[in-house]
């Protein structure tokens, strides 16, 4: 597993040279895609991240109130695994020049 500060940047780098082809192919004589459509999906994917990265937040919160009800000894760390995916979507986010809905990210 690759360390917790690489997992949003490997995220975010993976989105953004997907994007970053679709540029450079726009730049291309006879290309379909042009910079606009290209900013367009990007907008799209900024709201997926967003809708996934609050998904994972809800997540993460039903396994930390489990695990203070002392449900399941698992469920803490469960909840850290959910927090830890939830900071990467919302470092993406970010880094793709979008807003996570959480107030901390």
């Amino acid at each position: 597993m690759p360390p917790r500060d690489d997992l949003g940047s490997q995220l975010a780098a993976a989105v953004l040279g997907h994007a970053l082809r679709a540029a450079d192919a726009a730049r291309l004589p006879g290309a379909i895609v042009t910079l606009a459509a290209v900013d367009d999906e990007v907008d799209v994917i900024i709201d997926e991240l967003t809708r996934l990265e609050s998904r994972l937040r809800e997540l993460a919160y039903d396994r930390l109130r489990s695990a203070a009800e002392g449900d399941d000894a698992g469920d803490e760390q469960e909840e850290r695994r959910l927090q830890r995916a939830r900071r990467a979507v919302a470092k993406a986010v970010r880094e793709l020049g979008g807003e996570p809905e959480g107030a901390w990210g």
